[in-house]
């Protein structure tokens, strides 16, 4: 079984470099670097492809935590990222349905969605280049496909009966003809 280490050579930069858990987000924030974008702008596009190449393990729907360093201010900055939960999500109406697990399974434990405010919010303090910039490399992934690998393979067949079941235009979306892509497929094939 190939180990995940065994994937990710060591890297150095001479003027920056960027490491991501997906070589196309990789790929999206290098290509912002050779663009003349700062380290901010090439962060928000690998974080934004990561929403199209990897969404088994986030997406724009989720959080995002983000912590920034100013060199030229010298100081840290936190933004959140963090979703809040739905004002009608209180104690009171899991008590009434009967709910004994909080915050429970499926959609009842979504947040209202942070990652793309975050992403924005970064971008717009500390950046330097457009939201369509940055944005482009997850756009043309999500509108090209990309190759379907082991992770993502197995993240859909595992759901899959869920998807279809439950969340029909989540199925649409992943399981074309109603079937799992197979591992190498285009994912909008």
């Amino acid at each position: 079984m190939l180990r995940l280490s065994e994937t990710r050579p060591v890297i150095r930069g001479i003027r920056g470099c960027i490491a991501s858990s997906h070589y196309l987000a990789t790929e999206s924030g290098f290509q912002i670097l050779s663009n003349g974008g700062n380290a901010i702008d090439a962060a928000v596009a690998a974080g934004l492809a990561l929403h199209v190449v990897e969404p088994h393990m986030n997406s724009i729907g989720g959080e995002c935590p983000i912590l920034v360093y100013s060199a030229k201010n010298k100081r840290t900055y936190a933004i959140s990222g963090q979703g809040t939960a739905p004002g009608r999500a209180t104690l009171e109406y899991f008590e009434k349905n009967r709910i004994k697990i909080i915050p429970g399974d499926g959609f009842l434990p979504a947040t209202v969605p942070s990652s793309f405010d975050a992403w924005v919010t970064c971008l717009r303090k500390f950046g330097t280049m457009t939201l369509k910039e940055v944005m482009a490399p997850a756009i043309r992934y999500a509108q090209n496909g990309i190759v379907v690998n082991p992770h993502l393979h197995a993240k859909i067949r595992q759901h899959a009966r869920r998807f279809s079941t439950e969340w029909p235009s989540t199925a649409k979306i992943f399981l074309p003809n109603d079937k799992v892509p197979t591992v190498g497929k285009l994912s909008n094939n």
